[in-house]
């Protein structure tokens, strides 16, 4: 510390404690500013993805958030059964990021390129991509879980 005499007056201990304290808070800061930043690159097309939703659930038919589904099991067992598959998607985008999501449009591109003259709801444009991403996870899903009720799907 420079005190305004003619000669420069040395640190004394607390001084040097302080300036130490000080030191690491900084340095505590820059690391967490740093790794916060690399996990924004890192998942920025998970981030833009839901810069351009208008909402976070406005993807999902039935799910909305809730920690319970409000359909009733017996009477309303498909409603039930796509709530699920939603909020196990939205939880794995949670988790998983753009990676997750972004490994079933792969897969709807390549279902659309060796489908090009088939007509159904995964090839149909007017559709956004995303979405078609999910009817074919949920798809998926009913034919790992249900297989027997594969036609579960033309009621999404």
């Amino acid at each position: 510390m420079w005190r305004f005499y003619s000669k420069p007056v040395g640190l004394d201990l607390y001084s040097r404690e302080r300036g130490l304290k000080q030191a690491k808070i900084i340095f505590a800061i820059v690391f967490y500013f740093l790794h916060c930043t690399t996990i924004a690159l890192r998942n920025e097309s998970f981030i833009l993805y839901f810069c351009k939703m208008k909402e976070e659930y406005s993807l999902y038919k039935y799910y909305k958030g809730e920690e319970k589904s409000p359909f009733d099991k017996k009477n309303e067992d498909a409603k039930n059964l796509f709530w699920g598959i939603e909020s196990v998607h939205h939880n794995q985008m949670k988790n998983f990021g753009s990676d997750f999501h972004n490994t079933f449009i792969e897969y709807l591109d390549d279902y659309i390129q060796r489908n090009k003259n088939v007509k159904n709801a995964l090839t149909d444009e007017s559709i956004p991509k995303e979405k078609r991403a999910l009817i074919l996870y949920i798809d998926l899903m009913i034919g790992k879980w249900r297989p027997y009720d594969g036609d579960l799907i033309f009621e999404y």
